[in-house]
């Protein structure tokens, strides 16, 4: 007999989150596409390494907060007030220290890490750094109260913004990368504004941000947070080292092939993207091993099937997809989605368990698994990317994330 697991409530929020990225899938894709076709495959190329300098730091410096943040208000231990407070000081802290890392990596391992791409570009989009911070640090509020209609919002809303600075700035003004990343921050910007006006109404008073953060909520919040931290960032890293390699041993034209491959494949984690942000909070928050143990295989065995029929008809139809919105020079994204596809589906299952584990307490069973994939990724990587180029990307991803 099974347990009562509350799958209304379950469902309605995942169906809410559902929604959402269906929506910021369309805005995704209208976005891709203006970059695509704005940029050009050399311009594209570059654009996505830019982004991945302060996406990448961040990863590594963000200490786990947000993550800590969901789960211990899940848990009722931290009240929206202290969050919302220490969450803003903690991310004006950490930007301090992330900027701080980028600006040094940009200018001693440029030649090798970040070839073609400018010290100017480098650091354009570093200025992005605090606000993508306070964004992943007050969203995490929403999420630990799991109030995913205003998440959703969040999500979405903001997204119109770099839509339409795209189109002046890369399509009218022709500013070509610096126009791109200028958008991106628009974006950005418009999001931390829209979060903190939610927050705010929320609270009983007015957010009055400290300097300096609390030592104890600190130090709760950095313990967790360091468990999962580790984890995310090797899992981030394994996700796009084969943008670095790709760019090192063949050119930025080929990221530039490689993020439209990307952006489209990881449209596959909409389903389980949805369901994971619902059930890490709700993980967290029920007590009975029964009903997590049920809840959990319940959904990563239909989020399985689901990524098996649409990775199917995604297989048959990519070329057709990639040269209609995309253009003709980007059809070999199409070859090399082909090979991605596998492994995409089979990550859309491992992230609803590891989510799982990470709502029970244990994030750092997940580093484990991270590790090891990251290794084969890498190994894979300078295998297959010499001999089939972006496909040996494509193909080497798929290896690590079956893994």
């Amino acid at each position: 007999m099974q347990a009562n697991l509350n799958l209304k409530e379950f469902i309605g929020n995942a169906l809410y989150t559902l929604v959402r990225k269906l929506w910021a899938i369309g805005l995704g894709l209208a976005t891709s596409a203006l970059l695509a076709r704005g940029l050009g495959v050399e311009g594209r190329g570059i654009y996505a390494l830019a982004i991945l300098l302060p996406t990448l730091i961040i990863v590594f410096t963000n200490l786990g907060v947000p993550a800590a943040t969901a789960y211990y208000i899940a848990n009722h231990e931290y009240d929206l007030e202290i969050a919302l407070e220490q969450n803003v000081s903690l991310s004006i802290w950490i930007s301090f220290l992330t900027i701080s890392i980028g600006v040094g990596l940009s200018l001693w391992t440029n030649d090798l890490l970040f070839p073609r791409v400018s010290l100017q570009l480098l650091f354009l989009a570093l200025a992005l750094v605090p606000f993508m911070l306070l964004n992943a640090n007050l969203t995490a509020i929403l999420q630990g109260l799991q109030d995913f209609k205003a998440y959703n919002f969040v999500g979405v809303f903001p997204q119109s913004f770099t839509i339409f600075f795209l189109i002046l700035l890369v399509w009218h003004f022709e500013l070509g990368v610096v126009g791109a990343l200028i958008a991106q921050g628009s974006g950005q910007i418009a999001t931390v504004l829209i979060l903190l006006a939610i927050l705010n109404r929320k609270t009983t008073s007015f957010l009055k941000p400290k300097i300096f953060p609390d030592w104890l909520y600190t130090k709760t919040i950095l313990t967790f947070g360091s468990k999962t931290y580790l984890s995310n960032a090797i899992a981030f890293l394994n996700y796009r080292a084969d943008i670095f390699l790709l760019n090192f041993l063949v050119g930025a034209g080929s990221v530039g092939i490689y993020a439209i491959t990307v952006g489209i494949g990881e449209q596959l984690w909409i389903i389980s993207g949805a369901v994971s942000t619902v059930l890490f909070p709700k993980i967290a928050s029920m007590k009975e091993e029964q009903q997590r143990n049920q809840l959990t295989t319940l959904v990563a065995r239909h989020i399985f099937w689901f990524n098996v029929f649409i990775g199917l008809i995604l297989f048959f139809t990519a070329e057709f997809f990639i040269v209609l919105l995309y253009g003709s020079e980007y059809k070999e994204a199409a070859i090399a989605l082909r090979f991605l596809i596998p492994g995409i589906t089979f990550t859309g299952m491992s992230r609803v368990l590891a989510n799982d584990i990470a709502g029970r307490g244990r994030p750092d069973l997940n580093t484990i698994h991270s590790i090891i994939a990251l290794i084969i990724n890498i190994i894979s990587n300078f295998l297959l990317i010499p001999q089939m180029g972006v496909s040996g990307a494509a193909l080497a991803s798929t290896i690590s994330y079956t893994s």
